[in-house]
């Protein structure tokens, strides 16, 4: 069973208990079906897909320049800007107004409404932003980074079959757009369509072979159809690139749960706590390894730890929820 990635939330019917996991807004989840009064006799163990990631986070909002990429657009610009913090607020409201003046001076510029966008997409501003890259294939159709952006929005609306309609057209536009085989990847990936969210991840690595998304998400995917192997195979080799990623401890702790060599995912997951002490859920999979190596008392230790963690934030949730709601009613 695979729940959105970007809630807490208690299915009362299931009796699951669904954790977002990592620092962004596509991180995974960790669903466990747990009976606490038998100490955990059953289990069940489902993973979501991040669909937009740290590195194409960073990729498209880093900097306040423009330049121009390497190999991936065949030479086309790329607008960079600071990512949104309470500190600079001002500067993208100030960022849209020059823009608009700009566009309003320049009603052609392409590049201005591709600048406005990227503003707009960073103060949360979503519709807005697919509205000016609109415009910006209007006015330069064979945009590539248009296309790739808008999806990267569409996805974030859960407007998944348009962002592979974006997808399919920077793919036509360009062939070697690992960003554009990376987000319909994670767009297929969303709507379950698992052999060609596959197939479009194997191409982002024939592209890039150090892009290490692609290898947690490919990760993922044959985790998801149970290829157990396969699944440790490219969550190692994330790894071996980046050795933080705690997205991709979780899985190959969770793959080597699933081939029951629990020693191995212990360890996965004690890396996991490490770089994100505070998620619960990693606690409950660790708790399970436990059990089955008969570590009676780590495996309460962490239940416990695990039960004060998510009660924490399910209050959070709902805070959070309560906040939304009272928004939308002003």
């Amino acid at each position: 069973m695979i729940t959105s990635h970007k809630f807490l939330k208690k299915n009362p019917k299931r009796g699951l208990v669904s954790i977002r996991l990592g620092s962004l807004g596509f991180v995974f989840c960790l669903l466990l079906s747990i009976n606490t009064n038998a100490f955990i006799d059953n289990f069940s163990i489902s993973l979501e897909t991040n669909y937009i990631n740290k590195e194409q986070q960073n990729f498209q909002l880093k900097t306040e320049d423009f330049y121009t990429t390497d190999n991936d657009y065949s030479g086309n610009i790329v607008i960079e800007l600071p990512k949104l913090t309470d500190n600079n607020k001002d500067f993208y409201k100030e960022a849209i107004d020059n823009y608009s003046q700009m566009i309003e001076n320049e009603p052609q510029n392409y590049m201005a409404y591709a600048s406005r966008a990227s503003a707009r997409t960073n103060i949360g501003d979503l519709q807005g932003a697919l509205v000016d890259y609109l415009e910006v294939l209007r006015i330069k159709p064979d945009y590539t980074v248009a296309y790739v952006n808008s999806s990267f929005i569409k996805i974030q609306m859960q407007n998944y079959e348009g962002a592979i309609t974006d997808c399919d057209k920077a793919i036509a536009v360009d062939n070697n757009s690992y960003l554009a085989f990376f987000n319909r990847g994670s767009a297929r990936s969303e709507i379950k369509d698992f052999r060609g969210a596959l197939t479009d991840y194997n191409k982002v690595i024939s592209l890039k072979d150090d892009f290490t998304d692609a290898f947690v998400n490919r990760g993922y995917i044959k985790l998801s159809t149970e290829n157990y192997a396969g699944a440790i195979q490219d969550t190692t080799r994330a790894l071996e690139l980046n050795n933080k990623y705690v997205d991709a401890f979780i899985y190959r702790g969770t793959a080597y749960l699933a081939v029951k060599e629990f020693q191995k995912a212990i360890v996965d997951f004690d890396e996991a706590i490490k770089l994100e002490p505070a998620y619960g859920s990693i606690y409950l999979a660790r708790a399970i390894a436990k059990k089955h190596l008969g570590d009676v008392k780590g495996f309460v230790s962490d239940l416990e730890t695990a039960k004060k963690l998510l009660t924490s934030e399910d209050e959070t949730k709902h805070d959070s929820n309560t906040e939304s709601e009272t928004l939308r009613s002003n």
